[in-house]
């Protein structure tokens, strides 16, 4: 009963941990990948535990550790700010207490670490996984602090003995020892875990904090800054600003690394040409509509590895500026790949046969990734941004024959009111040309009238941007960029609204530009004859200060990002001379890329400098991996069958001759048993005793059998040949007499 005990005790207690790092990676700061610690940490528990009671240099260790990071705590509030240093701070403690020895309270401290992990995450915006983290928890507490009072119990009576259990309509068996756990305690264990569970969702709905999950509710009032496929224009809504880093990006080629100017940082990642109602979404074209690129584009491939189309056939225009950008992502938008207008080949720093990167059909310079696993990414990409002649931005005509109907009605489709257009006519009057019709409405928008808030007022249910325009005039980039891409439709210019990432911060540190969520953002793009589109941005800058948890939230995502990318680069392998995923194609059974064949084109290879990278999936995909996890799943097997041998017959430290003897003892007490002689808790003498009442046909021999079992058990007398032959020999005789001859016995 104690190993059982003892064994759902350790389960309980490692769910319940688990559940507490689970609901802290469902906060997007951290991530998924924050559930390595427990996984590695929990199975490592029991050698802890072992090292704790044998290794006196382990226990030097790890007080040694302890002290060193007391030390570092100042430091850590420092770099962390409060919220990440304490959670940091409570993530050594829970590691401190299970690579140690367990007692009662080191169970109920480990416990209480567990919940304080997810007291943090739903203090910080958790998505839907919270919802698992919380049935895990109110679950595995109610089982792991009902067990545990059971192991203290045993520990404080160890010669208490198990219960028996008598069935009581058959009274004439015999009791049998019982199993504290039957059923009736399972079932009822089960019903106070689904009460707990039920008390659980409802505190889940009824506390606002939470805004997420499968129980839980999204507060219609808030939205939290990102990226999106479609734009809905909300009004009565507060906007959150997410500070957490998102990209990581370097010039190499420009002066000193830094970009200028950093006021033209627009990285573009889809474009929303269609406006229905109150929402705008994603529509192919027919053509690009950019004069200075030749042909549709399209999709080419090298070596299996995804490719742009090349160099010299890419938007080679007469007055534009190259710029190379080495970006890395640790999750890229389902919406499109992040990167400076307008690309011109983009290669992916890796060698992934699952992963690839392509033109979106719709001909805006979307690009797509498409992978089997994680959406990390580092990749190269050569953009020009074009530098306009003025003069011929102010001749722009407004002659739009060229334009098929189809796409000319997409983007001039509009639903402003008369009165809405008359003041754009009003506002435009004045300027001849497209251009400056464009730029005067951006200017308007622009002006002191207008004013930048995430506090977005109420918008009536029909004519919201009329409203934006006419009343209210303060709001954020959506309603900016709606009202100045409607407006323009209204003089019949095409225009469509782009969404991607507005400005970067640079870090010295890194030598590179950090983007962070909150930078997500929507502007407007005008098409132009002979010129092609062009980019306008009526939206202020924000002026908004960032909060002291914002400011938190930045500096640990920019160390979190930092530490994704030395194991993207360096750990696994991806600039040396020898690398990882090189050692994984030396086997015959590699299989080629299943995507379709498409046609071979060249591009520059990337420099030492910048080296490449694959995403994490594609090892998990690997044959040789399954190779690994079948031995692992083998060796796994092997080990609780040999475990679960130990248990059966637990080594006690015993020589061989105590072994042999030990079994002669075994075999000795099964004779006696059948002799209907009650064995438990008896020593060797008291069933001695026990049989001189027995009618036995060599009595002398079971003295001397007991004689020898306690010489060679506890005296250490050698069991030889001879003395083993005699000790089984003496069991072998035992026999009961009966009345008229010898009764066999067993």
């Amino acid at each position: 009963m104690r190993r059982q005990v003892d064994m759902i005790l350790r389960i309980a207690s490692a769910v319940l941990v688990f559940s507490g790092y689970l609901a802290l990676a469902s906060v997007r700061l951290y991530g998924p990948g924050l559930l390595l610690i427990p996984l590695v940490a929990l199975p490592l528990a029991p050698i802890g535990t072992i090292l704790e009671k044998k290794s006196h240099l382990w226990r030097i260790a790890r007080r040694g550790v302890a002290i060193g990071y007391i030390g570092f705590l100042p430091f850590s509030l420092q770099l962390f700010g409060l919220m990440d240093a304490v959670i940091l701070l409570v993530i050594f403690i829970q590691l401190y207490l299970l690579l140690g020895d367990k007692t009662a309270r080191i169970y109920y401290e480990s416990y209480l670490m567990a919940f304080f992990l997810l007291l943090a995450a739903v203090s910080q915006s958790p998505e839907s996984m919270i919802a698992i983290a919380l049935i895990l928890f109110a679950t595995s507490t109610v089982w792991a602090f009902a067990v545990l009072r059971m192991h203290v119990e045993l520990q404080e009576n160890p010669a208490r003995s198990s219960p028996e259990l008598v069935a009581l309509r058959r009274s004439n068996l015999h009791p049998k020892t019982g199993n504290l756990f039957d059923f009736g305690l399972f079932l009822s264990m089960t019903a106070i875990s689904f009460i707990s569970l039920l008390l659980t969702v409802v505190l889940f709905i009824l506390t606002p904090r939470v805004e997420a999950g499968w129980l839980g509710r999204r507060d219609a009032q808030q939205s939290v800054t990102g990226i999106s496929d479609s734009v809905r224009l909300m009004g009565s809504t507060t906007i959150t600003e997410d500070t957490s880093v998102v990209m990581h990006v370097r010039f190499p080629d420009e002066d000193e690394e830094r970009f200028v100017p950093e006021n033209d940082l627009y990285f573009r990642i889809t474009t929303l040409p269609r406006f229905s109602e109150d929402s705008w979404s994603r529509r192919g074209l027919q053509e690009h509509y950019e004069p200075k690129v030749p042909g549709p584009l399209g999709n080419v491939s090298k070596g299996g590895l995804p490719f742009a189309l090349p160099e010299a056939r890419r938007l080679q225009r007469d007055q534009a500026r190259t710029v190379r950008q080495i970006i890395y992502m640790d999750s890229v938008p389902e919406e499109g790949v992040p990167c400076l207008d307008l690309p011109r080949s983009v290669r992916l720093l890796s060698e992934s046969p699952y992963s690839r990167v392509s033109w979106d059909p719709g001909e805006d310079f979307t690009l797509v990734f498409e992978t089997r696993g994680a959406r990390t990414l580092q990749y190269e990409c050569f953009s020009t941004i074009p530098e306009y002649d003025p003069q011929e931005l102010r001749n722009t005509p407004l002659d739009y024959s060229f334009m098929p109907s189809r796409d000319y009605s997409l983007l001039t489709y509009h639903q402003l009111l008369p009165e809405t257009q008359e003041l754009a006519g009003f506002i435009t009057e004045s300027h001849p040309s497209a251009y400056e019709k464009v730029r005067a409405l951006e200017s308007w928008l622009g002006s002191p009238e207008f004013s930048y808030t995430l506090n977005v007022p109420a918008l009536p249910a029909a004519n919201g941007i009329d409203a934006f325009i006419s009343t209210i005039k303060n709001g954020h980039c959506e309603l900016y960029a709606s009202a100045l891409a409607l407006m323009v439709r209204s003089l019949g210019i095409p225009a469509r609204v782009v969404s991607g990432y507005r400005g970067a911060e640079y870090s010295e540190t890194d030598n590179a530009y950090l983007v962070r969520g909150a930078m997500a953002h929507l502007w407007v793009e005008a098409l132009f004859k002979d010129v092609g589109w062009v980019r306008f941005d009526p939206s202020p800058r924000s002026d908004l200060p960032t909060t002291g948890l914002g400011r938190v939230r930045m500096a640990w995502s920019s160390y979190v990002l930092r530490a994704k990318m030395f194991w993207f680069q360096q750990v696994e392998g991806f600039q040396g001379s020898i690398r990882l995923d090189g050692l994984m194609r030396l086997r015959p059974w590699s299989w080629r890329p299943r995507f379709g064949a498409l046609p071979h084109f060249s591009l520059p290879e990337p420099s030492e400098r910048e080296g490449k990278s694959f995403t994490y999936w594609t090892v998990l995909e690997h044959p040789a991996s399954r190779a690994v996890a079948f031995l692992l799943v083998i060796g796994g097997m092997f080990f609780l069958w040999k475990r679960w041998k130990s248990i059966r017959l637990p080594r006690l430290g015993l020589t061989s001759d105590q072994v042999r003897v030990r079994k002669l003892y075994l075999r000795f007490l099964r004779k006696v048993a059948a002799m209907d002689v009650d064995c438990s808790n008896k020593s060797a003498h008291e069933i001695e005793e026990a049989l001189r009442i027995v009618s036995l046909a060599e009595p002398q021999s079971v003295t001397d059998f007991i004689q020898t079992y306690n010489q060679v058990r506890f005296g250490g007398r050698p069991l030889n040949k001879t003395l083993y032959r005699k000790a089984a020999g003496q069991v072998r005789s035992l026999r009961r007499l009966k009345a008229g001859g010898i009764d066999g016995g067993g």
